[in-house]
Parts: structure tokens; C-alpha cells; sequence
């Protein structure tokens, strides 16, 4: 199937097109050759089970539900936000689902305000047994820890993860 340009494969398999990017969400201009997004919608995932997916991301970030349908061939979508947010994490019912990229860190990352809240996610997907990764104090990628939703995605969970500071250091150590 042929996707309009502002889709990118990000490693579909097997003609299953929910490993795909929207990078329109919104809406895209051209800006003398470049262009501009006017915002940022959504990452859309697969999920095996969207129950125990949504009981996850419940539990351990401050999404919710702002809607779970029937989309036509698609099948059982799920959205997920903060209320008052334009950015959400969008799932699509499979019969099977592995991680986006197996072998990579590829990731959700979510940020917190204060260090406590990574210390208790921390614990939670300790007792849980999801915790990939115990809090640790990552240089520019801030304090974090990192733990594994039901279909295996990883999920990072900071605090103090500034972007500039990141894009200094790749640029003073590149």
C-alpha cells in the first residue's frame, strides 16, 4: 500500500501499517522548502490487549482514556492523554504485538517534576516485575528509569531531562 509522503515506515511487517509515523498530525506548511508542524498528535503503537494496556499506562503515567473505538478495517483503537494536553500515545488492537523496535532503545519517553515520582514508578514496576531499568542519573537525559508495558515497549520515566542540555552535549561530544 502506498502512504501519502508524510507517513514513514518505521518497520511494518507482514502488511500490518500500525508501525507507522503520521508526521502531518495536524496540519504541515511548507516554509521555503522546509516545513513547519504545527503540532505534535500523536505516536501510535500495537497493543495485543488493550485492557491490560490501558490498566498499564493508567497505573504508572498520568494518561487517560479519551477514547476507545471500532475503526472501520483497523479494528479497536485506543487514545490516551493527559485532559487539557494535545499530545497523546494512540493504540491499535492486535492478535499479536511485539515491541516497536526490537534490540534498540526505542521508547516512550514521559517526563515528571520532581525525583520522587521516578522513585515510585520505580518501585511500582519493581513490585510489578516491568522494571527494565532502576533509577539512575543519566547526564543530560536526566534522572530516569525505565520500565516494560504489557507488549514489551519500553517506557522511560524522568526528571530534569532538558533538551537543550542534551543537544549540547551531543554537539561538544560529537
Amino acid at each position: 500500500m502506498k502512504w501519502p509522503e508524510t507517513w514513514v515506515d518505521i518497520g511494518s511487517t507482514s502488511g500490518v501499517n500500525q508501525r507507522w509515523i503520521n508526521l502531518e498530525c495536524a496540519r504541515l506548511v511548507s516554509n521555503g522548502g522546509g516545513i513547519v508542524m504545527t503540532a505534535f498528535t500523536h505516536v501510535n503503537l500495537r497493543a495485543a490487549d488493550l485492557d491490560a494496556t490501558r490498566i498499564w499506562y493508567e497505573k504508572y503515567t498520568p494518561l487517560a482514556v479519551q477514547g476507545q473505538i471500532q475503526v472501520g478495517e483497523i479494528g479497536e483503537v485506543l487514545w490516551l492523554q493527559e485532559p487539557n494536553e494535545e499530545t497523546g500515545l494512540v493504540f491499535i488492537g492486535v492478535e499479536e504485538s511485539s515491541p516497536v523496535l526490537e534490540g534498540a532503545f526505542a521508547h516512550v519517553g514521559i517526563a515528571f517534576s520532581e525525583r520522587s515520582e521516578v522513585d515510585n514508578v520505580a518501585a511500582l514496576a519493581q513490585a510489578d516485575g516491568c522494571l527494565e531499568r532502576e533509577p539512575v542519573d543519566a547526564g543530560p537525559a536526566g534522572y530516569l528509569c525505565v520500565a516494560t508495558d504489557p507488549d514489551g515497549n519500553l517506557v522511560e520515566f524522568s526528571v530534569g531531562q532538558e533538551l537543550s542540555d542534551f543537544r549540547n552535549y551531543i554537539s561538544e561530544n560529537t
